[in-house]
C-alpha cells in the first residue's frame, strides 16, 4: 500500500543531488514531489547508513541550484543484485523533506510542476 502523502513525479532530465555532510553520494534524482524525492548513485559495498542529511540539489543545463534541504533518509537500498568488480553497487535512496524554506520551495516547484 503507498504510504506517500504526495504523488511523486518521475524526473526525465539530468538533475543530480549530493549529500552536505562529510558522506560522499551525488546521485541522479529519479522521482520528485512537494514532500520527498529519490535518487541513484553509486556507493561502496560498505556505506555508512544515516537518518538525517542535508542535500543540495543541481542542475548545470537548468542553472538550478537549491541548497541545504534537510530530510529524513526513509530507505536506502540496492538496486539489483550485480557487483561490480571494483567494489560498488547501485543503490536508490528515498529522502522525505523535513523542512522547506519559502526560497528551497519556490526552487522546488517549476521542477516538480514541469514533471507533472
Amino acid at each position: 500500500m503507498e504510504k506517500r502523502r504526495c504523488k511523486r513525479f518521475r524526473i526525465r532530465d539530468n538533475i543530480y543531488l549530493t549529500f552536505c555532510s562529510g558522506l560522499y553520494r551525488l546521485g541522479r534524482i529519479m522521482d520528485i514531489s512537494k514532500t520527498g524525492i529519490s535518487f541513484e548513485y553509486l556507493a561502496l559495498e560498505e556505506h555508512c547508513r544515516v537518518d538525517r542529511v542535508e542535500i543540495d540539489i543541481f542542475s548545470n543545463s537548468r542553472g538550478l541550484y537549491i541548497s541545504r534541504i534537510l530530510c529524513r533518509v526513509v530507505y536506502d537500498i540496492r538496486c539489483n543484485d550485480y557487483q561490480s568488480l571494483i567494489g560498488l553497487e547501485n543503490r536508490r535512496c528515498g529522502l522525505e523533506f523535513a523542512r522547506l524554506s519559502e526560497e528551497q520551495m519556490s526552487g522546488l516547484m517549476p521542477v516538480i510542476n514541469e514533471f507533472r
